[in-house]
């Protein structure tokens, strides 16, 4: 948060970044909803990056165990939040579909994997090589099979034939995250 602390923002972002920074402190489901909650209403980024920062933050303090609405809540927020923000942000949002196991994730990851490899047209605040093999990692884990990160389109290639029939590997059936 380094970058943002450099840059002028309002006593009411503080005051949510605050918000946000002590619900992600009570690891419980009802703070993870009030964040999936005010999450698309936010504008500002730095406080964008402080409510997913609490929202994993949660996720991993009950082990990818929130109960199933909370999850499905927090990663819908979570995945509508990618592209609004910058690239930071949307790495939080890889972290959290890997926690979050779901195959609603697959497609907006692919979706960052495209957005990485295009060079034109496209804001470098939301690109990142960072972020590039984040998605990529997160992929891995959730499909169970190994594509090139800078191949995006092998990527979409793969789930448009296999969205139909999909059936998510156990976390310890996926393909090793090591690079």
């Amino acid at each position: 948060r380094l970058n943002y602390a450099l840059q002028p923002m309002s006593e009411d972002e503080f005051v949510r970044i605050a918000a946000a920074e002590a619900l992600g402190t009570r690891s419980h489901a009802l703070s993870a909803n009030a964040l999936a909650t005010a999450l698309p209403r936010e504008t500002a980024t730095p406080v964008a990056l402080a409510m997913l920062d609490a929202l994993h933050a949660i996720v991993v303090a009950n082990h990818g165990s929130l109960d199933a609405r909370s999850s499905r809540d927090a990663l819908a927020a979570a995945l509508a939040s990618l592209g609004r923000f910058d690239w930071r942000c949307d790495l939080v949002v890889v972290e959290l579909c890997r926690r979050i196991r779901s195959v609603r994730a697959i497609e907006p990851l692919i979706a960052v994997l495209e957005r990485c490899a295009d060079r034109r047209g496209v804001d470098d605040k939301l690109r990142s090589g960072t972020l590039r093999e984040a998605a990529h990692r997160a992929l891995r884990e959730l499909c169970g099979t190994l594509l090139a990160a800078d191949r995006p389109q092998d990527w979409r290639a793969f789930w448009e034939r296999e969205r139909d029939t999909f059936a998510m590997p156990s976390p310890r059936d996926a393909v090793d995250a090591a690079p």
